[in-house]
């Protein structure tokens, strides 16, 4: 340590060794998760918790057992041990070595002579993907690892529907290229599953405590939370203006809580007070343990319901609506979104339980249908089983050698149908609304049902006992299904439209990779495309992108500068003169003046415009007594 932290004898000056000590019980209160960082009881309690092998070690050695070395640690709480081989696992590696068996006969076919080294990269980085997946639906119980493996999930899923259009271009390949697609879907089904296991194995039971926020983002929210306050309640705030408008709607905030009566959220404006009730909310939360993150949310709701009512007040106060439109401020705006965003953390506490049911068994999962969210957790039964039972009619129609997918165009597009009810699927089990009270994921999802209804009236009728017509009724039932009372808006409905046909675009420029065929072949690959027609688009040719903008370059300093050039060019420009009275001037009149911006008055002289930035405009034009543009 330099000269500058000693004092003469060696020593750390007191407000030194303070401020060090402050920061380590911050530290450790922010580690640990607890309350007080001087407290030897709740430090030794999180220890245990962060450490449970450890601390069965002790216990033991405390009761005079032999003390155990070299032993296995006992599994944390914090991970997702799987105690036997699951139904999820088995199948997972049955598929692995599938998926790497079809790849590797797909490379080494002779007719992929030229696309060898394509399909090699298709098989590392599609067993690279599962793996990643895989690891991730084990550790369902983070919000972020569950949301990436349904990003593996989107992925395997992408790579089935681009081998089915390869497929269609390589008639000789089609059988071998539409099993390796079943292959990749079914791996896709096993990461599903696999969540749904990670979450059971990690404490879940039927209607269980799932948020949609990680515990390590919601301290990081918790942090802010303080730190917004901290701005709002601090007269000295590094952008603080000299206007004083973060004390003014601090105090306002104060004055509005009396008025209404909440005297007690007043006690809350405190930071100090604030960070500690966080800390009691979120004290047993120390690691994704379920009792954890059960304890929590047993405890949450009755918080809430003051953090909502200070929210509340707040976001008036914010907005004007309480008539204090000037009271309103960029510390409080922090101060409000950052407790919004703290409190939405725990708006969904039961979320992501649809996935339970791709866990347990039938017989246990049946029971629970009834219970809670009885049309979610049915909706997505139906939408895996009909969804089978279309792929099952479709594979085996690919497979009757009579079969011509050129004459057949409605079949053609089937493969983007079933590509659809697997996006469909994911939504309904991510979300948690109901069709009275839908959520984003069901309003999503019902924009889907327009794509089944489009294909069932391009399909021909024809006799019942055709394979068609047995998946015009598995279609129709699901657009029943996915179909909201409310239908998505024009703007919705053309996003989604552009944002289908864009990938559809891309899929089909991937797929023309992997083959040299004839046009009668590529114009396959352009029937999904009538599928997202629902509105008048830009032929299939045209870029779809949205263009990235450019920057936005306007600040407080540069409409200042246009302004004041703006007011130069009015000033300089020639006034008419007042008409004299008709006796003249006065004797003795004062010069005509006029008030400058700032308070000052100079006498009226013409001054010369100072250049504009930007693009210069062209002078007016004028005529002069001759009738001459000058």
């Amino acid at each position: 340590m330099d000269d500058q932290t000693r004092s003469r004898g060696g020593a750390v000056p007191m407000e030194l060794a303070s401020t060090a000590r402050t920061r380590f019980d911050e530290f450790l209160r922010r580690q640990l998760g607890i309350s007080d960082a001087r407290d030897p009881l709740q430090v030794v309690g999180a220890l245990r918790k962060l450490y449970p092998s450890t601390a069965s070690r002790l216990d033991e050695e405390a009761k005079g057992l032999s003390i155990r070395f070299n032993e296995a640690p006992l599994p944390s709480s914090t991970s997702v041990v799987s105690s036997g081989e699951t139904p999820g696992m088995a199948q997972y590696r049955r598929l692995r070595s599938a998926l790497e068996a079809d790849l590797t006969l797909l490379a080494e076919h002779p007719s992929n002579r030229e696309f060898k080294g394509a399909l090699i990269g298709w098989r590392d980085a599609t067993l690279a993907e599962l793996a990643e997946g895989l690891d991730s639906a084990e550790q369902a119980a983070d919000p972020s690892r569950r949301d990436r493996a349904f990003y593996s999930v989107r992925k395997l899923g992408n790579y089935a529907y681009v081998a089915r259009k390869v497929g269609l271009l390589n008639p000789d390949l089609s059988l071998e290229y539409r099993r390796l697609a079943s292959t990749l879907d079914a791996a896709a089904m096993v990461l599903r599953v696999r969540v749904g296991e990670g979450l059971y194995q990690a404490g879940f039971a039927e209607g269980g405590t799932v948020f949609e926020v990680a515990l390590a983002d919601l301290r990081q929210r918790r942090e802010a939370l303080i730190a917004s306050l901290e701005r709002l309640t601090s007269g000295t705030s590094e952008d603080s203006d000299d206007w004083g408008d973060g004390e003014a709607s601090y105090g306002t905030l104060q004055d509005e809580l009396t008025q209404q009566g909440h005297h007690d959220l007043r006690a809350m404006l405190n930071p100090v007070n604030m960070a500690r009730q966080l800390d009691l909310l979120l004290n047993n939360v120390v690691s994704q343990a379920p009792e954890s993150i059960q304890e929590i949310a047993a405890t949450a709701p009755v918080e809430l319901t003051h953090l909502k009512r200070l929210r509340d007040v707040a976001a008036r106060v914010v907005s004007g609506g309480d008539g204090s439109a000037m009271a309103a401020s960029a510390p409080l705006s922090a101060f409000v979104q950052r407790l919004n965003l703290f409190i939405e953390a725990f708006a969904q506490p039961g979320a992501a339980a649809r996935m339970l049911d791709l866990a347990l068994p039938f017989p246990f999962a049946t029971p629970q249908l009834s219970r809670v969210d009885t049309e979610g957790r049915s909706a997505v039964r139906e939408l895996i089983r009909r969804r089978a039972e279309c792929a099952a009619e479709l594979d085996a129609l690919f497979a009757d050698p009579d079969f011509d997918p050129v004459d057949e165009a409605a079949f053609v597009r089937l493969d983007r149908v079933l590509y659809d009810i697997d996006r469909a699927t994911d939504l309904y089990l991510m979300g948690s609304g109901t069709r009275s009270m839908p959520g984003g994921e069901e309003k999503r999802a019902a924009l889907y049902a327009g794509v089944l209804e489009v294909w069932i009236r391009s399909f021909p009728q024809q006799a019942v006992s055709t394979p068609g017509q047995r998946v015009v009724q598995h279609l129709e039932a699901l657009r029943v299904l996915l179909q909201l009372k409310t239908f998505p808006s024009p703007a919705e409905v053309r996003q989604f439209l552009v944002e289908q046909r864009n990938l559809e675009l891309e899929w089909n420029q991937l797929a023309l990779q992997f083959s040299r065929t004839g046009e009668n072949r590529k114009a396959l690959l352009e029937e999904p495309l009538a599928l997202y027609a629902w509105v008048p688009l830009p032929a299939p040719g045209t870029q779809l992108t949205a263009p990235v903008p450019p920057a936005v370059r306007v600040s407080a300093d540069r409409i200042a500068d246009v302004m004041e050039v703006f007011a130069e060019r009015v000033e300089s420009e020639p006034r008419p003169e007042p008409a004299p009275p008709p006796d003249g001037p006065r004797r003795g009149a004062a010069p005509t003046v006029r008030r400058q911006r700032g308070g000052s008055r100079k006498q009226s002289k013409p001054r010369s415009s100072a250049p504009a930035r930007g693009k210069p405009k062209a002078p007016k034009s004028k005529t002069d007594e001759s009738g001459q543009f000058h």
